[in-house]
């Protein structure tokens, strides 16, 4: 039988082996989970407006555009809603809350779809908004997870 010491506050506080390597840097993983933080809360106010400015019928959209499912109306509902889950979730992404980066993950990744679908009302803000979505949701998947409120 072995003799087991129990357990330190100290001890229990350190970073699992597996991160103690020469290629993590808290500094730089907590500049790219904020990054995407920045970057998300943006695309939501981005989005919540552009989705107001769609069900109010603004001159900024072609409203000649043949959308594959619903109407301008339509995309603009579920911008306002994906926008207002996304400026939800930045602030919970900032100070790093497992959740918020979860719900980052999804409303990003739903985030892609639309833009895609929105593409025939404003092509280049769609396309600029899916890039920065697809780089929020490698910001979160690689680097979210890294701190010790993920332990």
């Amino acid at each position: 039988m072995t003799d087991m010491q129990p357990e330190t506050a100290e001890a229990q506080a350190q970073l699992p082996s597996r991160w103690d390597t020469e290629y993590y840097d808290p500094d730089r993983v907590a500049g790219v989970v904020h990054f995407a933080a920045v970057v998300i809360g943006l695309a939501g106010a981005l989005n919540v407006l552009h989705g107001i400015a769609a069900l109010s019928d603004a001159r900024a959209f072609d409203r000649r555009a043949d959308f594959a499912v619903g109407s301008l109306h339509t995309w603009g509902v579920v911008l306002l809603l994906t926008g207002l889950l996304q400026l939800a979730a930045a602030p919970g992404i900032w100070q790093r809350v497992e959740w918020a980066r979860w719900a980052g993950v999804v409303t990003a990744a739903g985030n892609t779809v639309v833009q895609l679908l929105f593409l025939p009302a404003y092509p280049v803000l769609s396309v600029a908004l899916f890039a920065l979505d697809v780089l929020v949701i490698y910001a979160l998947v690689t680097e979210g997870g890294r701190g010790t409120s993920s332990i």
